[in-house]
């Protein structure tokens, strides 16, 4: 950087030089009255050095790949103890809400307006309610229709908990806005799919020799 004197580049270790007790800091100043500078916090940042492109489209498919292998996963559990056209339905069902699991998340837990539950939405639709507007039906009615949708809303919870999270392994992004994929991420997503691999893998060969094999 410039010496602030002498005006002179000098090269300096970061670590040892500018930060102090873990912390550094940075100030930004206009020379001229007239010259206005605007950012965000985000938009300054220590640039690391440049890596391969190569090997960080391959991460990203290593991402891809991972997605499929857990939608695989599924479907053979699946298939060890439902039909073909069940077992598809089931897989796509897990795909979705771990997908929306975050969203799911947020209805459950009323961070978010979105009038009821599955089972207010129905009647609200076949009563044609507006979701802005109060629901008119009898205080029983009112009851079941919350007894049924925290139940329904429950169970999908739960099961979105236990569905992986897709989107987290999609990092086509990071590729496209030109920025690397780090191994610890990279890591983290193989660890979590290992370990759905190795459960889902227990579970499925417990299902296969309980059942009767036909010669």
């Amino acid at each position: 950087y410039l010496d602030p004197i002498s005006a002179k580049p000098i090269s300096v270790d970061v670590f040892n030089d500018l930060i102090v007790n873990g912390e550094l800091k940075v100030g930004i100043r206009c020379k001229e009255h007239a010259q206005f500078f605007g950012m965000a916090r985000a938009d300054l940042y220590l640039r690391g050095p440049d890596q391969s492109f190569i090997i960080n489209f391959a991460k990203s498919y290593v991402g891809i790949w991972m997605q499929m292998l857990l939608v695989t996963l599924f479907g053979v559990l699946f298939s060890t103890f439902l039909n073909g056209i069940i077992s598809l339905k089931a897989t796509l069902a897990i795909i979705v809400l771990g997908t929306f699991a975050g969203f799911i998340t947020a209805i459950q837990t009323n961070d978010v307006s979105t009038g009821g539950g599955p089972i207010e939405a129905l009647v609200r639709g076949v009563t044609q309610q507006g979701a802005e507007t109060e629901l008119n039906v009898s205080d029983g009615a009112r009851d079941v229709i919350e007894v049924l949708d925290g139940a329904y809303l429950w169970t999908m919870n739960v099961v979105s908990q236990i569905a992986p999270r897709y989107p987290e392994f999609n990092t086509a992004d990071k590729v496209a806005f030109g920025y690397d994929i780090s191994m610890d991420l990279l890591l983290r997503h193989l660890t979590v799919t290992l370990g759905y691999f190795m459960v889902i893998s227990i579970i499925g060969t417990l299902i296969l020799r309980s059942r009767e094999v036909a010669a």
